[in-house]
């Protein structure tokens, strides 16, 4: 799938550092939805989501098939809406904000690629 010859760059495609990176932008997309919608709603949907995915990504790092499935499948899930927005925002005549999606493009295709790699190496051992 992603074979990165770079050493430093193929530190970002580590099973460790996808979750972490995962963990941080919905962290952070927890927190701007919480800032944004200013309601206890938004602010407890952001933890449990946190909750949910930071445990789901424990069990994924201690290598538990069904979690690594779930965990796959929810960074797909997570990243398609955002991808799909921002090739559309870049495609717009009049560009929105080039910047953000630019952004959100290469974040939300890491996070894909990071979902496939660790999707691909469920069954392999370190």
């Amino acid at each position: 799938m992603v074979e990165v010859r770079n050493h430093r760059l193929a530190l970002l495609f580590r099973r460790e550092a996808i979750l972490i990176i995962f963990l941080l932008a919905k962290t952070v997309n927890s927190v701007i939805t919480g800032m944004t919608l200013d309601t206890n709603e938004a602010w407890g949907f952001g933890i449990l989501a946190l909750l949910v995915y930071s445990t789901l990504s424990w069990f994924t790092y201690r290598r538990q098939v069904i979690s690594t499935w779930a965990i796959s499948v929810i960074m797909l899930y997570e990243a398609s809406g955002p991808l799909a927005r921002s090739v559309k925002s870049l495609l717009a005549a009049p560009l929105d904000d080039p910047v953000r999606s630019t952004l959100t493009l290469v974040v939300t295709g890491y996070l894909i690629c990071g979902a496939l790699v660790i999707f691909k190496s469920r069954h392999q051992c370190e």
